[in-house]
C-alpha cells in the first residue's frame, strides 16, 4: 500500500537538504528546487504545485506560496514574510502593477 500524499513528509523535507526548515511545513511533491542548501523555510509554510525555487531564498513564518510561482533569487536573494500593515501590501501590489504595466 502506498501511503504517500501529495505533500512531502517531514522526514522527506529534511532529506531535501534545505538550509533550515521550521515546523508545520507543507511542500507539494510537484515542485523543483535548485540549490536547496540556500533556501530557508519558516514555520507554518505551504508551497503548492508547480513552483520553482532557486537561489538565496528566505521564507518567513505563515507564508503560502500559491501554485505556479517561480522564485529565481540568484545571489541577491528573496525574502518572503508577512507584512503586518495592510497599507504596505496595497502599495506593494500597486507598485507591481505599475512595473508590469497593468495599470
Amino acid at each position: 500500500m502506498n501511503n504517500k500524499t501529495s505533500f512531502y513528509s517531514e522526514e522527506e523535507i529534511q532529506e531535501i537538504g534545505f538550509k533550515s526548515v521550521g515546523k508545520d511545513v507543507l511542500i507539494s511533491r510537484h515542485i523543483s528546487f535548485y540549490s536547496p542548501e540556500k533556501i530557508s523555510i519558516g514555520s507554518h509554510v505551504r508551497i503548492d504545485d508547480f513552483c520553482i525555487l532557486s537561489g538565496n531564498i528566505t521564507i518567513g513564518n505563515y507564508v503560502h506560496i500559491a501554485a505556479g510561482c517561480y522564485l529565481f533569487a540568484g545571489e541577491y536573494g528573496i525574502i518572503l514574510k508577512i507584512i503586518q500593515d495592510f497599507r504596505r501590501v496595497v502599495l506593494f501590489m500597486l507598485l507591481l502593477m505599475i512595473i508590469r504595466g497593468n495599470t
